[in-house]
């Protein structure tokens, strides 16, 4: 992991700009300030969470594997920018996200933390919390791909797996919460004796889990 913050990866500025010059009508680029504007986003949120997600990339980029979930949920990235967190795993307030909370600490309980990135087939947001159209998983491609090369692949959920090709695991949601947990311990190798001191969330404990990403 670099420890100067100016030390960035090859290849984190490089998803970032894929990210940033995202454009599908009837979907929100999270990352882009004059989308957000017009979404009724307050200035600078969209700034802010390409400087999140970027702090994430840098911090992960050495982790093997890549975790690829469905889109950003209601009440997760869509205000964090970073796959699978919530506001309320970052700051202790706002929107909790069912599902960001059970991954993070599924990831925490396994010591994968600082072993596994998470990403999205679709980074863009649909309104009410939609599936995401073929043309926001074809505009989010570039992206996933840079994410994906030279790691493993895990699909969480069936629109994460169709999008990749890659090998599924059963989505949190719905009661699927403990068959997600066996098939991620069961696919990635690794230290699984609690959670981690790496940086990122690390929720306590996860409750039945409603559907969202």
């Amino acid at each position: 992991m670099p420890s100067d913050p100016h030390d960035v990866p090859t290849g984190v500025d490089e998803v970032i700009g894929c990210l940033t010059g995202m454009a599908v009508p009837g979907a929100l680029n999270l990352y882009d300030e004059a989308s957000c504007r017009s979404a009724g986003d307050p200035p600078g949120a969209a700034t802010a969470r390409v400087g999140a997600l970027r702090r994430y990339l840098v911090d992960h980029w050495a982790a093997p594997t890549v975790l690829v979930g469905e889109a950003p949920g209601k009440d997760g990235a869509r205000w964090t920018g970073v796959p699978f967190t919530s506001p309320f795993q970052v700051t202790g307030s706002g929107p909790d996200e069912p599902t960001a909370r059970c991954v993070q600490r599924v990831l925490a309980e396994l010591g994968l933390v600082g072993r596994v990135l998470c990403w999205n087939a679709s980074m863009l947001f649909g309104p009410d919390n939609r599936t995401p159209r073929r043309a926001e998983l074809d505009a989010s491609a570039p992206a996933l791909h840079l994410v994906s090369r030279g790691r493993t692949v895990l699909a969480v959920g069936r629109v994460a797996q169709r999008a990749t090709g890659c090998a599924y695991l059963r989505h949190p949601s719905h009661g699927g919460a403990r068959l997600f947990a066996a098939g991620l311990a069961a696919a990635v190798p690794g230290p699984q004796t609690g959670p981690e001191s790496a940086r990122g969330p690390a929720p306590a404990s996860t409750p039945a889990v409603a559907r969202s990403r």
